[in-house]
């Protein structure tokens, strides 16, 4: 489990200072992905037979994966074999894939297929090739709808092509992660019963939120479960997990927020209608609180934004247009306003947190630091993404002029490498991981309000 150093305590609720100070903390807790090989990070070192799998996969040829079928199943991927010269079918089916020869991109279009390294988080075995064949027979026409606009944009309109691709890369992985044992690989993160999936959230909430909540007033979750529903037969989450003293409230209905706070906090808090922006591509699972807390009335507004991409401006416009709707609804003004959370921006769309900042009127907190931090295995279904990293600043805090920023920390923090004491190298710390089973970094910010100029 990962360490953590309080960075600062707060003034508890009856603390006499004079000055208002709040804490508040970010961080995406992250649905653990079903196929816990798919993102890179330095344990996967430490498995030998995850790397000879890697080998394997890479350079198995059309024509020995033909060898793995069953003689009475081979005509099963004629239409496929009949596209491809005798000899393309001695080239590695990664390298077709990545030269188009075989598709794979259908893969994101289903859910549920019989694929090990695609449930690999709630399965320990392999799919037989029946079993692959049974779903492509009963259940993957289920699809078709989906699997023609793939086939329509990429294939000239031959569904079967694409059937044909995406079976191709199960009945491959299934064949990768028996011959290689990958079921010993990240145990710690598999979840194969509902006991399982619920100490495995305890231990992660333990690990992630927990150390947010110990030093932060307020700690602000995308992507959150029902705290309070967890229970196993033996033990219920609130008792055992959250701090004593500490409490969770849903955002609006959907957007899978909370946030998380002391119970006599809470007391003074309530989540604001949003009904301007409940359809809202971009923004409909922001959630807007007001707080009450040391005789102050804050406006906190959490983001879990989907990727605007070159809709970036207009999206921060409208979000802007909210804030005032808000801010014009109560009869008691807000004394602050913090925008925080998960805005999910890329630098390649040339429209940054602090651009977003400038447009809302408010400051942010200044960290530069990638709060998202990927690399793709080969486990994974885009071919072209593999070993490909990912580094962005998707989290951040925003806020009003009258708040002055004390610190900010992301954890975990960043190992130093290397001995020079003067510039050290930072290494990359891949996300998720075992020790931090979320993609992205929790932002926590300790604020002071701005003194008054002295006349």
């Amino acid at each position: 489990m990962a360490s953590y150093t309080t960075p600062w305590i707060t003034p508890p609720e009856t603390s006499k200072s004079t000055q208002f100070s709040l804490s508040i903390s970010t961080v995406n807790y992250a649905d653990t992905p079903p196929n816990i090989l798919e993102y890179y990070s330095s344990d996967l070192e430490g498995y030998r037979n995850f790397v000879t799998a890697r080998n394997e996969f890479n350079t198995m040829t059309f024509h020995q994966f033909l060898e793995t079928i069953p003689a009475e199943a081979k005509h099963l991927f004629d239409p496929l074999k009949n596209t491809l010269s005798a000899e393309e079918q001695t080239l590695s089916i990664v390298q077709l894939v990545k030269s188009d020869k075989i598709h794979w991109g259908g893969d994101n279009q289903t859910e549920d297929r019989p694929n090990a390294i695609r449930h690999s988080g709630t399965f320990s075995r392999a799919f037989t090739f029946e079993e692959v064949c049974r779903w492509y027979s009963d259940v993957c026409s289920q699809y078709d709808e989906d699997l023609k606009k793939e086939a329509t944009k990429y294939l000239d309109g031959n569904i079967e092509l694409v059937k044909i691709g995406i079976m191709v890369y199960d009945v491959l992985c299934n064949h990768i992660y028996q011959k290689h044992s990958l079921s010993n690989v990240r145990t710690q993160m598999r979840r194969e019963t509902e006991e399982d999936e619920n100490l495995y959230q305890f231990q992660k909430f333990k690990t992630i939120i927990a150390p947010q909540l110990n030093s932060n007033d307020i700690v602000a979750v995308q992507e959150s479960l029902d705290f309070h529903a967890l229970k196993t037969t033996s033990w219920c989450f609130k008792t055992y997990a959250m701090p004593s003293g500490k409490t969770a409230i849903n955002g609006t209905p959907g957007s899978k927020i909370s946030i998380l706070l002391n119970s006599s906090v809470a007391k003074h808090t309530k989540l604001l209608d949003t009904p301007t922006i409940s359809e809202h591509m971009y923004l409909k699972k922001t959630s807007c609180f007001s707080v009450k807390i040391r005789g102050k009335h804050v406006l906190l507004v959490v983001l879990h934004m989907k990727n605007p991409k070159k809709d970036a401006p207009q999206v921060s416009t409208d979000l802007k247009t909210l804030i005032q709707h808000l801010k014009g609804q109560t009869s008691e003004p807000y004394d602050y306003d913090i925008v925080i959370g998960d805005t999910n921006l890329e630098a390649k769309n040339k429209f940054t947190p602090a651009d977003m900042a400038t447009s809302l009127g408010l400051k942010k907190v200044d960290n530069i630091c990638p709060t998202t931090s990927k690399k793709r295995t080969w486990a994974q279904g885009q071919a072209e993404k593999a070993e490909t990293e990912s580094l962005e600043e998707k989290d951040a805090c925003l806020y009003s002029d009258n708040l002055t920023v004390v610190q900010h920390t992301l954890q975990p923090e960043e190992p130093n490498t290397g001995t020079n004491s003067i510039y050290p190298n930072l290494s990359v710390s891949y996300l998720p991981k075992p020790s931090w089973p979320s993609d992205h970094l929790a932002l926590s910010v300790l604020f002071q309000e701005t003194p008054k100029p002295t006349v």
